[in-house]
């Protein structure tokens, strides 16, 4: 998989997530020493809920590609039948 391809694959996904990302940074930013537990907690776990999002996106993806086709694929290949995540799926789907 080339560096193009891996930059921009999922930029729609990455670009969702920016203004939910910074907003909290900052409030991590200009927190004291003391109150950084709460919005590194916050962050760590909305990034955890997205890397499980997309990669649940994923697996279902690939489940499907590989449904319809009846053959196992090469890793690089199944990346390739991977959309872009352009939304974000409902809490209660998950």
């Amino acid at each position: 998989m080339s560096t193009a391809d891996r930059d921009e694959h999922f930029a729609q996904f990455a670009k969702q997530q920016f203004d939910d990302v910074a907003g909290m940074f900052m409030k991590w930013v200009v927190a004291t020493r003391w109150e950084r537990e709460e919005p590194a907690h916050d962050i760590q776990l909305y990034l955890a809920r997205r890397a499980y999002d997309l990669m649940h996106h994923g697996c279902e993806a690939i489940s499907k590609e590989q449904m319809r086709t009846g053959v196992r694929l090469h890793p690089n290949a199944m990346l390739r039948h991977i959309p872009d995540m352009t939304e974000l799926p409902e809490e209660q789907q998950l």
